[in-house]
């Protein structure tokens, strides 16, 4: 049986294959045919939305605030039918997907592009699944009330750049083997944040409005690395338990002396004698790194 290779980049592939599945070139020559779906969700007829996002394939991803008339407008672009993304609306709860279906003819690179703009006319959850895309979430200034993302082996990049105005009751990150930095976190209102660790980089970045309650950090799991900055002016306490080692910087130091940097209860300047609302971070993980700093 003759071997086959790609006329593209020269590797060997499988007889009746419609794809490279090293560079996606199509066998026969043909280009794939780009699809651009429009979106255009209105906002459910109910005091508050349920949001939910799913991608199945490797894509870029780009949500923001910016929605006129609509809860959810923008563009998907895709080059494979596999992609194809459905919505659907049942009572308060609004699914923007990709269906799981067997895709054993589609290539390793399709085009998976999505441009979404989000209206803050009413306040939502959001639940996200993004699998293994480079995600941008800015989301500063939506009036989000829960949030969890669950970024697989995905890079993201989330940033909250304005306050939200209303309470984000738990904010939940799922890190795989991807690397996530989350920007501006005091900007979110967050109540309660949790952080299940993977393999990956973790930056999060407690800066932002002041805090008018006490915020709660979990983090637990993983091997991989944290850095966590908190600003200057924000009285932080920080716990951290098991193998990871802990680099201390800026403003914190820890509270019992001596030269193990394995575990310990670490506190920042603004913190001794603070009577205010306060941050409060507690790290339970396996080997790996935390770095604290502050700005």
């Amino acid at each position: 049986m003759p071997m086959l290779y790609c006329t593209s980049c020269g590797k060997e592939m499988e007889e009746g294959a419609r794809y490279c599945p090293h560079c996606g070139t199509p066998v026969d020559g043909t280009a794939p045919e780009l699809k651009v779906e429009e979106i255009n969700v209105p906002y459910p007829d109910t005091a508050s939305a349920r949001l939910e996002i799913v991608i199945r394939s490797a894509g870029r991803v780009n949500v923001s605030g910016g929605a006129k008339d609509s809860f959810i407008e923008g563009t998907i672009e895709y080059d494979a039918p596999q992609l194809t993304p459905i919505v659907e609306a049942h009572g308060d709860r609004i699914r923007l997907v990709q269906p799981e279906r067997f895709w054993d003819s589609i290539r390793t690179n399709p085009l998976n592009r999505w441009d979404l703009r989000l209206g803050d006319g009413k306040p939502f959850s959001m639940d996200v699944n993004c699998g293994v895309s480079m995600g941008r979430w800015d989301l500063g200034g939506l009036p989000i009330t829960s949030l969890q993302l669950e970024a697989g082996v995905s890079n993201n990049v989330i940033t909250f750049e304005s306050p939200n105005p209303e309470t984000l009751d738990v904010l939940r990150l799922s890190v795989g083997a991807g690397d996530v930095d989350v920007k501006g976190l005091l900007n979110s209102n967050f109540h309660r944040m949790k952080v299940e660790g993977g393999v990956g980089a973790v930056k999060l970045d407690f800066t932002g409005k002041e805090l008018d309650r006490d915020a709660i950090v979990e983090i637990g799991g993983g091997v991989g690395s944290y850095r966590i900055v908190v600003g200057e002016a924000v009285p932080a306490r920080v716990r951290v338990g098991g193998l990871a080692s802990v680099s201390a910087l800026g403003g914190f130091r820890k509270m019992s002396q001596g030269g193990f940097r394995l575990g310990g209860e670490y506190t920042n300047e603004a913190y001794e004698g603070s009577q205010g609302p306060t941050l409060e971070i507690d790290i339970r993980m396996g080997v790996g790194s935390v770095t604290l700093d502050t700005r």
